[in-house]
């Protein structure tokens, strides 16, 4: 082999063994496919789960793990929680993220709240975003973050699926209340469905019909409220016969379990004594019309 050219061999494999013996093993950590670096006291967001995050501070790197800390101290030992995860679920926050109208990200939505979020527009130097709970929000460039391909692909179905849920619930809503006759009046020992909050409803027993107050006091089924009283624009009657219900139509469904809480789905067909319902997140199930309460204006 030529001189120099044996020269210039010995020359490369030197600097390719101080390429590799030379690098500090914990004083910052970047992953494959990733441009930021990572050092002890970063403010950072992890990830959880797919969709789960969580803001804290870089304590310690380890390999292809970061320990940070999160929440608040503990009042005896003034130290804060702490938990480990791996680098590649890990991300700086504060970075001045370039953003695009269409973007599945992570944003702050409020102090110490990370959640999946997709960017709508941009208004007056600000992101406006949409929440997984479809609320809008106008944050900084420095209130976003730009996930891995996985994540990001995770938080798309997500938000997809949620929305599904939401016109699902605001559909339910707009078709009215579960029916009653104009006439009807609770007696003690009446099956009931109570309003409990937003388009929640659960069984429950009258177990008093409190005079002069348009009142009556409820104990729920399986126990699993304390007994309370509530107006009587908040119950109907569970059904004693088949329903009446068409295709198309919404309706409440008698729990499968002890939880109390009656489903609300949406008629997909009715036979005989029997109707197919499907549920907001597309399950479909064969239930008896004497399991159904109607939902009518």
């Amino acid at each position: 082999m030529h001189r120099l050219a044996w020269c210039c061999l010995l020359f490369a494999l030197s600097c390719d063994k101080d390429a590799t013996t030379t690098t500090p093993a914990s004083a910052s950590a970047t992953v494959a496919g990733s441009s930021e670096p990572l050092e002890k006291g970063n403010e950072i967001v992890a990830a959880l789960s797919s969709v789960s995050f969580r803001e804290g501070r870089v304590l310690e790197i380890q390999g292809d793990n970061v320990v940070f800390e999160y929440g608040r101290p503990d009042p005896g030992t003034g130290k804060k929680p702490q938990q480990t995860v791996p680098r590649a679920r890990v991300w700086r926050v504060g970075q001045n993220l370039e953003a695009a109208p269409g973007d599945a990200l992570v944003c702050r939505v409020a102090s110490g709240t990370w959640l999946p979020c997709k960017v709508e527009a941009r208004q007056d130097g600000a992101w406006s975003v949409v929440d997984s709970f479809g609320k809008t929000h106008q944050l900084k460039a420095s209130e976003l973050v730009r996930p891995d391909a996985a994540t990001v692909t995770a938080i798309q179905a997500y938000l997809e699926r949620e929305a599904k849920h939401r016109s699902f619930d605001q559909a339910f809503e707009a078709a009215g209340k579960p029916a009653r006759a104009a006439d009807w009046r609770p007696q003690k020992g009446d099956a009931v469905v109570v309003h409990f909050v937003g388009i929640s409803w659960y069984g429950a027993t009258v177990i008093e019909v409190l005079g002069g107050k348009d009142k009556v006091r409820i104990q729920y089924e399986g126990k699993v409220f304390p007994d309370r009283d509530v107006p009587l624009s908040a119950i109907a009657p569970q059904p004693r016969t088949p329903a009446e219900v068409a295709a198309g139509s919404f309706v409440l469904v008698k729990p499968k379990d002890k939880s109390g809480r009656w489903e609300h789905a949406k008629v997909v067909s009715v036979d005989g004594a029997h109707a197919e319902v499907v549920s907001r997140t597309d399950e479909k199930r064969k239930v008896e019309r004497t399991d159904l309460v109607p939902i009518v204006k």
